[in-house]
């Protein structure tokens, strides 16, 4: 797969709950809030904390 290292065990996990929705519904129980989290911590892990400045180029409006 080719997917961030964070998001690795959110996947794992995600389908591991889905297949037991189909194959062993007993067990979705138990597999849906670890799936759930690992999904919430690899969502928070997905942010980039810098700042960001737009400025426009507007020197080519402007010509003499």
């Amino acid at each position: 797969m080719d997917i961030p290292y964070r998001w690795m065990e959110a996947f794992a996990n995600g389908l591991a709950y889905r297949l037991a929705r189909i194959w062993n519904p007993a067990l979705t129980a138990m597999l849906k809030p670890e799936a759930d989290e690992s999904y919430a911590i690899a969502a928070q892990q997905d942010t980039e904390y810098v700042s960001m400045y737009v400025s426009p180029q507007v020197s080519g409006y402007w010509r003499n």
